[in-house]
């Protein structure tokens, strides 16, 4: 398909948020019922590529959806077409002055992209046909002599299109330019924040689940039914080979039955995987005030529960609920047995005392994780603090807490063992007891034939082992349910909901102006968890624009306490603070973080195992542009980084933080400080940064935060 073909799927900048309203909908990543208004994009701040990206940052706040921005160079832009999918690509200007236009990608069908046009009709595109106007301006000059090459091989039309871009993409390389950017567009997807109904609603799981069953059900019919026939053919007097045929027949179709039915369990689990990702945003939106009591001992066992949940509670969740069908399945095969409707109650009635058996262990187990964490925890802090503990407590004393804990999870580690035996018992030998008990009385009061002798006997041998495997993946299941409750426990705890912030319902907070003030605190008080002498008590405080401000104070003295306030992540507990004349609630969190700042003390910041320009730019759009890359190197050197990137074998690519190059205190503050410096923001805050720099480091930091920041505060003891 030629470039022109294009426009008739392509939508300009003036109606491209009704197309990924429209996108969004249609991949079921928002109900109707939720968007309001979208933000109005000015013709002006189409052109401007920070002014379009807080408009489309805005357009995925007001629909509640994830827009990610991302990027690709000449050689990813195969790769970057074909999982362009649910997205929006920007199409090239074809000449100056044209303007932008779009293509709202649906999904990949095969080698075909699905767009949806300005008409709202849906249409197949070639991928080949949105690569080649991609790469059209970088590869035009290669073009024509690519065609009188293949003129003169007489190389045939149905080969040509091919052969053509091969030896574009050729030239090209050789020119040097695979690393030219190309495409740039925004993926589409379900906010990391959104529940696990709607998740489960976007994914199709419950679609999903309920086709499973149908498959698992019909295996196990026409499993039952194969069996049944060979059972008739066996007693009948001589061997019919219709029987025969009819019984290998049912069984072939069993087996297929299993190929689909693996396959919507790979599914599942997929799907299962994106509980992974809500735990990670809860855990990323937890309040740090009220997780500061928990030990080192109890985020590690956290973290262990979290492995527990994929298989333990999703796939677990999915064999009980077929081991359930199965069982149920073979109830309806005893009722035509010897035993009849007796038999059949009789197994229905003691998959239901296995499941309350199974809740029965689920209870102990509850108490016995509560234990097993308990002690793994105090485990963990005594080692962290173990020369506090030998400086307070008394040689005779180290052991007695220690002997209590583990006396209590020996307790509960046998009572939960008492009942996991009396499930086993159960399930394996108590079964077969009563379901003989249900053959006896028709065996003495009447006379059944061999047949359904035959079934009864066989319905008591299958539910027997559905009923161990019920129990087992019970076992399980419980495991992950305990995990569940940890994990839950974890991130239900003083979660701050932060909500979505509209791009054109939150005012601006203008520019800055000298003859008024940029933030203002009057009678702040402030306590933790609302218990105890306040920290803060009626401050009051003035900072107008391009003032320089030293906060001192001794320690505990409520400094960061105030720091933070200004910066919107803690709220006070009366008083109010203003930015511009807005509070945080009609300002929104993230314009309020954008236009304040704070680098925290070095012991609540952080260096992320990733790239030196990732830990510097995090606070930006992303991915960064040239520009950006340029301004972090520049301000790296400002601040006295500049030996440590010509050292880095790959400069701002370098990765760094745990398992990359290893910064020092001085060198990580220093970055603390690039990054704050980085986001643009209205005022910084600098909370005791500088401890860990020597005189030569802190003169050129210092400078450089003078020299950047439009307005400065610095937080230092006396």
């Amino acid at each position: 398909m030629a470039s022109m073909d294009l426009e008739s799927v392509a939508w300009p900048v003036s109606s491209v948020g009704e197309g990924v309203e429209l996108l969004a909908r249609k991949r079921r990543l928002v109900r109707h019922s939720r968007v309001t208004s979208l933000p109005v994009l000015r013709p002006a701040d189409a052109a401007d590529p920070g002014a379009f990206a807080r408009w489309i940052d805005g357009v995925a706040a007001e629909l509640g959806v994830e827009i990610e921005p991302v990027a690709a160079s000449y050689a990813e832009v195969d790769q970057f077409v074909r999982a362009a999918a649910p997205a929006l690509v920007r199409l090239p200007a074809q000449g100056h002055g044209d303007a932008l236009r779009f293509l709202v990608v649906i999904k990949r069908v095969g080698r075909h992209l699905s767009v949806l046009g300005p008409d709202l009709q849906a249409r197949r595109v070639p991928c080949d046909a949105v690569r080649d106007v991609l790469c059209h301006e970088i590869e035009a000059s290669v073009l024509d002599e690519a065609d009188r090459l293949l003129d003169f091989a007489g190389t045939p039309a149905g080969r040509r299109s091919m052969a053509r871009s091969a030896i574009a993409r050729e030239a090209v390389a050789r020119r040097g330019d695979g690393a030219s950017p190309i495409g740039s567009g925004w993926l589409l997807r379900l906010a990391a924040g959104a529940g696990l109904r709607e998740r489960a609603r976007h994914e199709g799981f419950w679609g999903l689940l309920s086709r499973d069953f149908g498959i698992i059900l019909l295996q196990h019919v026409f499993e039952l039914a194969a069996w049944i026939v060979l059972a008739r053919s066996a007693l009948s007097s001589t061997v019919e080979k219709g029987w025969l045929w009819a019984w290998a027949l049912l069984l072939l179709t069993a087996a297929v039955c299993r190929m689909p039915a693996q396959h919507l369990r790979g599914a599942l689990r997929r799907k299962i995987m994106g509980v992974k990702l809500w735990l990670l945003h809860r855990a990323l939106t937890l309040d740090p005030d009220a997780v500061r009591h928990q030990g080192t001992g109890q985020f590690l066992g956290s973290i262990m529960a979290a492995g527990l949940l994929e298989d333990g509670l999703g796939n677990y969740t999915v064999m009980v609920l077929m081991s359930v069908v199965k069982i149920l399945t073979i109830a309806a095969l005893l009722a035509f047995g010897a035993g009849g409707w007796i038999q059949a109650s009789l197994l229905v009635g003691c998959t239901a005392l296995t499941l309350l058996m199974g809740w029965r262990y689920l209870r102990r187990g509850s108490r016995w994780s509560a234990a097993y964490h308990h002690m793994t925890g105090d485990l963990v802090e005594r080692m962290v603090g173990h020369q506090t503990r030998l400086i307070q407590e008394g040689p005779e004393q180290w052991h007695t807490e220690e002997d209590a804990i583990l006396d209590h999870y020996v307790q509960q580690s046998e009572s939960l063992d008492r009942v996991e035996a009396q499930l086993r018992a159960f399930t394996t030998r108590g079964w077969m007891v009563i379901g003989l008990a249900g053959l006896a009385y028709p065996f003495i009061m009447t006379e059944p034939s061999v047949a359904s002798m035959l079934t009864g006997v066989g319905g008591i041998l299958l539910a027997s082992a559905a009923l161990e495997s019920l129990a087992q993946d019970m076992f399980v299941l419980a495991q992950g349910m305990l995990a569940w409750q940890q994990v839950k426990s974890l991130t239900a705890t003083g979660t701050v909901r932060a909500d979505a912030v509209s791009f054109s319902a939150r005012p601006s907070v203008g520019v800055p102006d000298a003859t008024h003030p940029l933030l203002v605190a009057r009678d702040l008080s402030f306590r933790f968890f609302d218990r105890g002498r306040p920290i803060l008590r009626e401050c009051s405080l003035q900072i107008r624009p391009g003032d320089h401000l030293l906060l001192e104070g001794p320690s505990g003295g409520g400094k960061s306490t105030l720091g933070s306030l200004f910066a919107g992540l803690r709220q006070p507990n009366s008083g109010l603070v203003l930015l511009k004349g807005l509070d945080l609630g009609t300002v929104g969190p993230d314009q309020w973080r954008r236009s304040v700042v704070m680098v925290p003390q070095f012991h609540e910041n952080h260096v992320f195992t990733e790239t030196i320009a990732f830990n510097l730019l995090m606070g930006r759009h992303w991915p960064p542009g040239p520009d950006d890359l340029a301004r972090a190197e520049a301000v790296c050197r400002e601040l006295g980084l500049g030996d440590l990137l010509d050292r880095m074998p790959a400069g701002l690519d370098q990765p760094v933080g745990g398992s990359g190059w290893q910064l020092s205190h001085g060198e990580a503050s220093r970055v603390y400080l690039g990054r704050a410096l980085l986001q643009d923001s209205e005022l910084v805050i600098v909370d005791e940064t500088f401890g860990t720099l020597d005189a030569s480091n802190l003169r050129k930091a210092m400078q450089c935060l003078l020299d950047r920041a439009p307005t400065l505060m610095v937080i230092a003891h006396p």
